[in-house]
């Protein structure tokens, strides 16, 4: 079985599952950044060109990936999300299973047939569509996938979006339109023009702890890069405890080399990480039962 699903995993760098045999993706666990070969339709750029198209790109696409994992990292350590998370799956569970969570909120042209690609005309999909949509618009998601990863609404620095996400932009941060007969002001001006029209959304109480860590004020941001890190963590922790139990009889140790290696870090800082999420969310968070029950199981 292993064997099968990593044929049909690839790189195993962004796909978390399957629903009704279509393959669950979540960008999050790859960086997501651009190369020279995504850039191969426009044929009158140069290779030299392209590469530095490519970086710089990446060096905002590098700080975004990092931000919405830590955001996600916050997410999943976060009592409060969780527990909604494990109603909002409880509440919806036949539905959810039923047409699961990729459509949601993605308007759908009309003069499609009704069936797996078009939902939108079955009983209950309003309702499902819109609870689920409200959920993610509260915490900031694009979506959910699995559904048990948070999928963080990120910058997009495009002249275009698609439609799918539009309602969440609008009601969860902004929708900025700079016509391009229009110069671009000065880093600071442009900053502060962005700062007082996000003013004008509160993002409440629930998202505070995470605007005291991203506060321009806060000059110590290195936690973001700790959620991140806790992110990966917990997923694959919790896929690695509940594939494989038996691995994990007196071997915690072990896991925890292996972990390690795989982040980067010393043994002792996954220690320190594990205990920090055992703290926000119980000391059976790695445990299936407890995971299905706190709203963040892994797909």
């Amino acid at each position: 079985m292993e064997l099968v699903l990593s044929r049909h995993s690839g790189d195993h760098g962004s796909r978390l599952g399957f629903w009704n045999g279509v393959p669950i993706d979540c960008g999050l666990f790859n960086t997501g950044l651009m190369e020279a070969k995504d850039l191969v339709e426009f044929k009158e750029l140069g290779e030299e060109e392209a590469r530095e198209i490519c970086a710089t790109a990446n060096k905002s696409l590098s700080w975004f990936h990092e931000v919405g994992c830590g955001y996600a990292g916050w997410l999943m350590t976060n009592s409060e999300f969780c527990g909604e998370l494990a109603d909002l799956r409880s509440n919806l569970r036949e539905p959810m299973h039923r047409w699961g969570t990729a459509m949601v909120g993605v308007p759908i042209p009309s003069g499609q047939s009704a069936g797996a690609s078009d939902p939108s005309m079955e009983e209950g999909w309003a309702e499902y569509d819109s609870s689920v949509l409200e959920f993610c618009v509260k915490w900031r998601l694009q979506g959910i996938a699995g559904p048990d990863v948070p999928v963080p609404m990120l910058p997009m620095m495009c002249g275009q979006f698609p439609l799918s996400i539009v309602t969440q932009l609008m009601r969860a941060g902004g929708l900025f339109n700079w016509p391009d007969t229009f110069p671009v002001p000065a880093r600071d001006e442009l900053r502060d023009l962005l700062v007082a029209s996000l003013q004008a959304v509160s993002p409440g109480e629930h998202l505070e702890g995470w605007q005291r860590i991203i506060d321009a004020s806060n000059k110590a941001k290195n936690q973001i890069g700790s959620f991140e890190r806790r992110f990966r963590l917990i997923h694959f922790w919790r896929v690695l405890r509940e594939r494989h139990p038996g691995a994990f009889k007196r071997r915690v140790n072990l896991a925890e080399r292996a972990f390690a290696e795989y982040l980067g870090v010393d043994e002792s800082t996954v220690h320190s990480d594990r205990q920090t999420i055992a703290k926000a969310l119980g000391k059976d968070w790695d445990l299936p039962s407890s995971a299905e029950q706190n709203g963040t199981r892994s797909a």
